[in-house]
């Protein structure tokens, strides 16, 4: 989910000593890519979960497919801006899909897991001080028709149609290039739009944990945690059968 560098020329000082600037902007550290990851699910967050709490302070119907075409522009825009950073997973289901596909170190899961529900929660703490807390912030909840089981099963394989777009245009980047960015932005407004009317459409954990956190609705939270984490699973292994061996690199999948 990211815009791969075609190649890495770092200037040279003195004909042999790279320069420290130039270092440092192809090789962000660690800390830098965990606060990309925070901010970038901060704006995802704001947008997915401020659209029906903007929505109800202004009296107005719910967002419908503009806020699901919302969704994918910032993922989009997101991925744009800080993909060479991070990678802009900003999705925990994400980052576990390039870390099953064996693209992603496993030491650093929890670490951007931890920054994407931290960036969510911000979100959701900025939502709460400007509107208050109405729509539970915008928390996901299954539609009353739905119900908590089927609103799993359309999260988890609204989940794995994402995955597998983000897997596929990485593997294939060397073709695609950037245009992974609007590749994957599509397929979020997509699933919005098709899956939203049962399950709020979230396909990822951290933009529920946050508003769920920090308004403190938890009684179906564990729909939107199983359901995009076994989509995430299942995408994985589609991505493997149609693929083989073939799998994104460890730079792909981390942004350099």
């Amino acid at each position: 989910m990211k815009a791969t560098l075609d190649s890495i020329r770092l200037p040279i000082s003195n004909g042999s000593t790279p320069q420290p600037d130039a270092v440092d902007a192809d090789h962000p550290s660690f800390a830098r890519k965990l606060g990309a990851e925070a901010i970038g699910t901060f704006m995802l967050t704001l947008v997915a979960a401020g659209a029906p709490v903007i929505a109800a302070a202004a009296h107005a119907t719910g967002p419908g497919a503009a806020g699901a075409a919302a969704v994918g522009l910032i993922l989009m825009v997101m991925a744009f801006s800080i993909g060479p950073i991070s990678g802009c997973h900003i999705n925990p289901a994400v980052t576990l899909g390039f870390a099953l596909r064996g693209a992603f170190h496993w030491s650093r899961v929890v670490p951007y897991w931890i920054a994407q529900i931290v960036g969510a929660s911000v979100a959701a703490l900025l939502l709460l001080a400007v509107f208050g807390n109405i729509q539970h912030l915008g928390s996901n909840i299954p539609a009353p028709s739905a119900g908590p089981v089927a609103a799993m099963i359309m999260e988890a394989a609204l989940t794995t149609m994402l995955v597998l777009v983000v897997l596929a245009t990485a593997e294939e980047s060397s073709t695609v290039g950037p245009n992974a960015a609007i590749a994957v932005g599509a397929t979020l407004a997509l699933v919005g739009m098709f899956g939203g009317a049962v399950s709020g459409a979230s396909v990822n954990p951290a933009r529920s944990i946050g508003p769920a956190l920090i308004s403190g609705t938890f009684s179906d939270l564990w729909v939107y945690i199983v359901g995009p984490l076994l989509g995430a699973a299942i995408a994985v292994g589609l991505d493997a059968l149609i693929h083989g061996s073939r799998k994104p690199t460890f730079s792909q999948a981390e942004g350099r």
